[in-house]
């Protein structure tokens, strides 16, 4: 009887120590499933606060890209801007310059003209070419044909001259003509198409001349005649 409640008391310590064993082990299974389940869970945190990182350097990035497009816009929109202004600064100064100097030139007058040769027995004085109408001067035929006028006032400086061209026939013959400020060339006239009349013609003399007349001659076989003449430059 001492022998099987002996055998009882043993038989129930070894059952308690197993229920004590298996209470640790579900409690050390739980402990680290708990564990894990937080490392994860602060992994997946990490992972998220990574991607936003990320995404917002990203916008960061984009946004500064943006601002320096925008400050490159702005740069070259100034820069376009201030070339304008100055192309147009540039055109004002020249423009008033110009305007300047054709205040400072005076229409020359003339104390005299006179003239080659007189066609159809003078039909066409040599005044005629001072006329402000359609009137005209006209010579015989031949090379070195000329129409002179002399300033008043004597020697002038002269810078341009204009030439009106006969406005009813024959503007071609005076293709070639040579302008002389005393004895000084001027300029040329261009070649004119035939039938191309009543034109003005600007010669710019190479430089501001010198001299107390100014002659038209021709250089070719033909008649000389025009219509108007007009003397510019700085009268003393």
């Amino acid at each position: 009887m001492k022998d099987a409640k002996k055998f009882f008391g043993q038989l129930e310590v070894v059952f308690n120590e197993s229920i004590t064993e298996g209470m640790s082990t579900v409690l050390y299974s739980s402990s680290e499933s708990s564990t894990t389940e937080e490392a994860s869970s602060e992994s997946s945190q990490s992972h998220e606060s990574s991607s936003s990182s990320a995404s917002s350097s990203s916008e960061s990035s984009q946004s500064t890209e943006t601002s320096h497009d925008k400050q490159i816009e702005e740069g070259s929109s100034e820069t376009t801007t201030g070339g304008t202004a100055t192309h147009h600064e540039e055109e004002t100064k020249r423009h008033t310059e110009e305007e300047h100097e054709m205040k400072s030139m005076t229409l020359m007058e003339f104390s005299d003209v006179t003239m080659s040769s007189a066609y159809d027995n003078n039909r066409f004085p040599a005044r005629n070419a001072l006329n402000d109408d359609n009137t005209f001067f006209h010579t015989d035929q031949g090379v070195g044909q000329f129409w002179k006028g002399l300033f008043e006032g004597g020697v002038q400086t002269v810078t341009q001259v204009r030439i009106k061209n006969r406005g009813n026939c024959c503007g071609e013959r005076l293709s070639g003509a040579k302008v002389f400020v005393g004895n000084n060339l001027c300029g040329k006239i261009p070649e004119i198409p035939s039938g191309r009349n009543g034109k003005w013609y600007t010669l710019e003399c190479f430089s501001a001349m010198i001299g107390n007349s100014i002659k038209v001659v021709t250089t070719q076989n033909q008649y000389l005649h025009f219509s108007q003449i007009e003397v510019y430059g700085l009268k003393k």
